[in-house]
């Protein structure tokens, strides 16, 4: 019963066309171009190679990243420019929140009584969903207009895939190219990057303290398992910190201190 608001939520977040940007086929084309250039680049054997090696698809990609940045940037300026369009998601984030808990709950009613963990996990989606809306209309300045906080995961990815991988999995490694361009990234959007980053530890914080609630009236022992949970998850920076390469960027044509 908790999920049979999903539907109508969802529709009527649709016809709410003033916070988001209408995608073009042009746009449609774009993302599907750059998944499938991205994809071919990663496979193995001859199309890989060629994939990897060829100026003319490099090209291609380029273009199709540009057009998808662009895209996510008028879509967070439109959304961020209207108050009404955070309203929209708080609402739509409380009804999904609530959904979420009732169906993951079901599964481990085996384990957890019904009613705590249901308490727990909305408890748990709601904190973090909070924390991904919240900073998402924060906003870097850039020659006068603003970068939000929202096209910092989408931007970064579609200039380097294997790049933004890198920096968003655990136990990183630090490949000079990409801690270069990650140096630059933070240059070009200091607020914004610090802000992302920060999300990875909270969010953890926050599966702790769901994991805690849970364990008080669980059905088996949990306390091994919390008490085995790191405290802290490195940054990207922490653990590639030392690791500085020369100083320029595809991000960035000045010189990055």
């Amino acid at each position: 019963m908790e999920c049979k608001d999903i539907p109508a939520i969802i529709k009527k977040a649709q016809e709410h066309k003033e916070c988001y940007a209408e995608k073009t086929t042009a746009d449609k084309a774009a993302v599907a171009l750059w998944y499938a250039i991205t994809g071919l680049e990663h496979m193995n054997g001859t199309a890989g190679e060629f994939a990897k090696h060829s100026n003319v698809i490099e090209k291609v990609k380029s273009f199709a990243a540009q057009k998808v940045i662009a895209m996510a940037h008028e879509g967070a300026d439109k959304f961020c420019g209207n108050d009404n369009c955070m309203d929209q998601v708080n609402e739509m984030e409380s009804t999904i929140s609530t959904c979420y808990a009732s169906l993951a709950c079901t599964f481990m009613s085996k384990i957890v009584p019904l009613g705590t963990c249901k308490d727990a996990m909305d408890k748990y989606m709601r904190s973090t969903m909070n924390l991904s809306v919240g900073s998402m209309c924060e906003s870097d300045d850039l020659q006068g207009k603003p970068f939000y906080c929202a096209e910092v995961t989408s931007d970064f990815m579609y200039k380097d895939f294997d790049c933004y991988l890198e920096t968003t999995k655990s136990g990183a490694t630090c490949t000079p190219k990409c801690v270069q361009e990650w140096d630059a990234f933070k240059a070009k959007a200091p607020k914004c990057t610090k802000l992302v980053t920060g999300l990875t530890q909270k969010v953890f914080d926050n599966v702790k303290v769901l994991m805690e609630d849970i364990s008080k009236d669980a059905k088996i022992d949990m306390k091994k398992m919390i008490d085995n949970m790191p405290k802290h998850l490195p940054t990207y920076d922490e653990t590639c910190g030392d690791h500085h390469p020369p100083r320029f960027s595809r991000f960035s044509k000045e010189v990055i201190v």
